[in-house]
């Protein structure tokens, strides 16, 4: 604002600073071009006076947005700090399993400076014995399975998983080349035959951007699924991972995944998935949770 009052008023009030002394009779003595030359340099210096008092004022404003972006990171620092300490505060994010099992113990689970949104769960989930879990929304499904994969760190409690190469068994291999012909299997053992047919030549390159506007959600959850039963870990953790199938295209991929001997634990509103899993775990949302077989 204060910018453009001094662009608005500038060339007036260098003829009104000037204007004084002329009236006074300063400049009697000059003669017209003298005075007029006067003027035009009266004008000039007050206009580059302005010109240069703009740009202060506007390295001001940038400055002042410099520090606020410096606050910021330095509020981020701090943040991260104080998450860091916390970590190391916490139990242990993960162990090694014994028995080849997901295995929660005492385990609580919250978001930072909220209420538990579930409480002392204690639960091992073997291969062949596959989890749903279920509960209304916001009750944590999603917070508890990041959690039993290792992603969130528990309140209290622990989590043990099985070990492969290093690293948890639930997110499968590393730097696996996969063969025209494997990959012809997985398209179709999850129903996308239909879509390799539409792509045509297999080394015909395709932006993700591409594949997100050819793919219909479902059909881009079939792919996912595929990437699954690629790496073939010994767990697969699924959130809503076939929500935008009818029930025939998510029993089949629920087979796909039983015959390929992955366990899956999932996450789900759909009742027709009970029967491709053996536990139950309902959460009510307030803490507390029920575990029945299936």
């Amino acid at each position: 604002m204060l910018t453009q009052v001094f662009s608005y008023l500038g060339s007036t009030v260098s003829y009104v600073v000037i204007g004084i002394p002329i009236f006074l009779g300063v400049y009697d003595d000059k003669t017209g071009a003298e005075l007029s030359s006067i003027i035009s340099l009266n004008a000039f210096v007050s206009i580059y006076l302005i010109y240069r008092f703009s740009t202060v004022i506007e390295q001001t404003k940038r400055l002042a947005d410099l520090g606020g972006y410096a606050a910021r990171v330095v509020q981020l620092w701090e943040a991260l700090d104080a998450a860091n300490a916390d970590t190391e505060s916490q139990a242990a994010i993960t162990t090694d399993s014994t028995n080849g099992a997901i295995e929660a113990v005492n385990l609580t689970v919250a978001a930072p400076a909220r209420p538990a949104l579930v409480s002392r769960l204690s639960i091992e989930v073997h291969p062949g014995e596959p989890l749903m879990i279920t509960g209304p929304n916001g009750s944590g499904k999603t917070s508890l399975l990041r959690t039993l994969c290792g992603l969130w760190r528990p309140r209290s409690g622990a989590v043990r998983l099985p070990q492969h190469d290093g690293a948890p068994d639930v997110w499968g291999g590393r730097h696996r080349l996969c063969s025209d012909a494997e990959l012809a299997r997985l398209v179709d053992a999850v129903g996308l035959a239909h879509v390799a047919a539409r792509a045509g030549d297999p080394d015909r390159r395709h932006s993700d951007r591409q594949w997100q506007r050819l793919l219909s959600p479902g059909e881009q959850q079939k792919v996912a699924i595929a990437r699954v039963l690629f790496w073939r870990p010994a767990f697969a953790a699924l959130d809503e991972s076939t929500s935008a199938l009818n029930n025939a295209a998510e029993a089949a991929l629920y087979r796909a995944l039983a015959a390929a001997g992955i366990t899956a634990v999932s996450v789900s509103h759909h009742d027709n998935l009970a029967a491709f899993h053996t536990q139950r775990l309902a959460l009510d949302g307030c803490g507390g949770f029920e575990l029945t077989s299936i």
